[in-house]
């Protein structure tokens, strides 16, 4: 009987674990700007390295050095939403949708990645598919989230021929 408790109580710690685990990259991959805390030195410095490249508007850089994180994280879902960013803010839409379809299949609940696909759709002209990615994320964060806001604002922007500094 002791050995069944055993096993039982390792299979429950192994259970939450893996729901912590879990629960954490949800976390990380909705958008934070900071890499994950598991993530290793030299991808955190990168990760810094490319979000100042994008601070500073340097989309070259920044596509070069999220180009780098995935290919050595491909599963770093919020590295991919960056390189899709940059992409986007560069006019490579097609290079901006892989990105974002990547980041999206690591992690369909990923906030920041709906939210620029949306606006990628509307560079695109198309957007049906940007209201797609709004009533996700209405789903997802109950239209209470900055990205659901700012989505909404752009497609309205969008709509009213009116420009708008994230299309």
């Amino acid at each position: 009987m002791a050995y069944g408790a055993s096993i039982m109580s390792h299979s429950l710690r192994c259970l939450v674990c893996s729901i912590t685990l879990c629960l954490a990259s949800t976390a990380w991959a909705a958008g934070s700007n900071e890499p994950p805390a598991n993530s290793t030195d030299v991808s955190k410095t990168e990760f810094a390295a490319g979000r100042a490249a994008i601070e500073r508007k340097d989309w070259a850089n920044a596509i070069s050095i999220f180009n780098g994180i995935v290919t050595r994280e491909p599963r770093n879902a919020d590295a991919w939403n960056w390189l899709g960013y940059s992409y986007r803010r560069n006019r490579k839409l097609d290079e901006a949708f892989k990105a974002y379809g990547t980041a999206l299949k690591i992690n369909p609940a990923h906030l920041g990645a709906h939210e620029y696909v949306g606006e990628a759709w509307l560079m695109a002209g198309k957007p049906d598919k940007a209201r797609e990615h709004l009533e996700a994320l209405a789903s997802l964060c109950k239209s209470r989230c900055e990205e659901h806001a700012t989505l909404k604002k752009s497609i309205a922007d969008w709509q009213a021929g009116r420009q708008n500094r994230y299309y």
